[in-house]
């Protein structure tokens, strides 16, 4: 698979779509950006940002999309997606892994489930990989598997070690650009586990089938620190293996109401600082989440907050007020009202709690079961030593 953890350097000849000029360049990767730097600019003018460029490595014919050239003589470009000559048009699946995806796929799993083998030649124990694998149908054409794959080995001087491999897979037997597997299928697949994790994740690795074959893809990759505690972990694969399939596809329907905001919504839960802005973008995730809802038919913006938050009632006492509180924040930033702005500690506060919630909505409204002993959240207990994720402001 292409490890996105690791740089790597490319030395080929590029050219813009229809054009026949060829220019020496050397494409990096590296910093977790696709950045291509030319020997010369490309002959006549180019526009600033281009679509495609096409190239021609040791690695055969690939394809630069989504290219911004930034500086003014254009020899320097950066890319959003750098994969194989085709990949633009169509190909039957891709299989995608994340850092920190051992800590959900994998929890503690024993390791006595697989057969050994022994090679007395190397003197070595071997054991045959142990293959889970959980499937969703998210439509007529695509499937998405998670597989589970663990072993152990032994040598007479390392002796015994476990190894793992975790991955996701989606498989299309109409075709899917790569651009729209990417935005479509490993994004939201990536907020799912964030969601259920509570933590950051990167993509560390994906690769696609072409034509029967497998090929690499590289994709910029904004490095997040991988924070986080174990009370914000609802759940793991194991928590959900006999309603995966359905708990996946309704994830996928309601990221697809707005995947814009999806994403900025688990852009904040790395954030450094709280900000209005980030309140914003949790209203308008409850708006998603009331129009998937079809019990609760809120039409202004303080009964929609109202409405959402009310589940909780029976958990905190405050709710009416904490929700209150969202609607003034919301509005302060929407009107530039400074009235109701609350001071940074507060706001961070209610930046935390929000996102916990929403967090829940969105599993339960998927299925998943995310409270634990009697209903209740048990994990909010604060944990000594636990300065990023401190127990919920509502509870008091």
């Amino acid at each position: 698979m292409a490890h996105l953890n690791g740089d790597r350097e490319w030395v080929g000849e590029w050219h813009l779509p229809g054009a026949t000029e060829q220019v020496p360049g050397l494409l990096r990767y590296a910093g977790g950006q696709v950045r291509l730097e030319l020997l010369r600019p490309f002959e006549g003018t180019v526009n600033e940002g281009v679509a495609t460029v096409g190239g021609s490595t040791w690695r055969g014919p690939v394809t630069l999309l989504d290219v911004i050239f930034d500086t003014p003589l254009h020899a320097t470009a950066y890319s959003a997606v750098f994969a194989p000559e085709g990949a633009a048009e169509k190909v039957s699946a891709a299989s995608f892994g994340f850092d920190l995806l051992k800590e959900w796929a994998v929890p503690g799993r024993p390791h006595k489930d697989a057969a050994k083998i022994y090679d007395w030649a190397s003197r070595d124990m071997l054991e045959e990989n142990a293959v889970d694998k959980f499937e969703s149908r998210l439509d007529d054409d695509v499937k998405c598997t998670l597989s589970v794959s663990l072993g152990t080995s032994y040598h007479v001087v390392e002796g015994v070690r476990h190894y793992h491999d975790s991955w996701f897979r989606i498989e299309s037997k109409k075709g899917l650009p790569v651009r729209e597997i990417v935005a479509r299928y490993v994004y939201p697949v990536k907020h799912f586990l964030m969601a259920a994790m509570g933590r950051p994740l990167n993509l560390s690795e994906l690769h696609v089938i072409l034509d029967g074959r497998p090929a690499e893809v590289y994709l910029p990759v904004d490095r997040q620190e991988s924070a986080g505690s174990e009370m914000d972990h609802f759940f793991n694969i194991r928590g959900i293996k006999d309603g995966f399939d359905g708990i996946l596809r309704r994830w996928f329907d309601l990221h697809e109401r707005s995947p814009l905001h999806m994403g900025l919504l688990f852009r904040t839960l790395d954030a450094r600082y709280a900000d209005e802005l980030y309140l914003y973008v949790y209203a308008t995730v409850i708006e998603i989440w009331n129009a998937a809802n079809s019990t609760l038919k809120g039409s202004n913006h303080r009964r929609q907050i109202k409405q959402a938050l009310e589940p909780f009632e029976g958990d905190f006492e405050n709710v009416g007020e904490f929700a209150e509180k969202i609607y003034h924040i919301r509005n302060t930033m929407v009107h530039h009202n400074p009235k109701h702005r609350p001071d940074y500690d507060e706001l961070r506060r209610v930046t935390h709690d929000l996102f916990y919630l929403i967090r829940v909505m969105l599993l339960e409204q998927c299925g998943a079961k995310v409270r634990h002993e009697h209903g209740r959240f048990t994990f909010l207990k604060k944990r000594s030593g636990s300065k990023r994720f401190p127990a919920l402001s509502l509870v008091g």
